[in-house]
């Protein structure tokens, strides 16, 4: 997370994200427009990890990350205006390459509003 100075608007590192949940590179970030959330596509494990943000940092949510039901790689992660909605795409990814692979997917999931 950074800091804006409202003076000079320099950025000031004030908290960085734990390693663990990003072994598998992170590739996308979305910010809820409502809600404290934070969500980060992993590309090579299909998982999405999610952050509550507060004046105190940020904290993974339980059970983040949240393994997608595909073997390909959770890709771009966006949220509709009203932030009820979160649509991921997921690519193509095996390692090693398959023949004839599967194409890619679009996922959509209801975001709870309450927890």
């Amino acid at each position: 997370m950074y800091e804006v100075d409202q003076d000079t608007g320099d950025l000031s590192v004030i908290q960085t994200l734990p390693d663990t949940s990003f072994a598998n590179a992170p590739i996308d970030v979305e910010v809820h427009p409502r809600l404290p959330l934070i969500y980060v596509t992993n590309i090579l494990d299909a998982a999405i990890s999610v952050f509550r943000f507060d004046e105190n940092g940020m904290t993974e949510i339980a059970g983040s990350p949240f393994t997608l039901p595909t073997r390909n790689g959770a890709n771009q992660v966006d949220i509709e205006p009203n932030g009820e909605f979160l649509y991921l795409s997921v690519a193509n990814n095996f390692n090693p390459p398959m023949p004839n692979p599967p194409v890619g997917q679009i996922f959509g999931f209801s975001i709870d509003q309450e927890t």
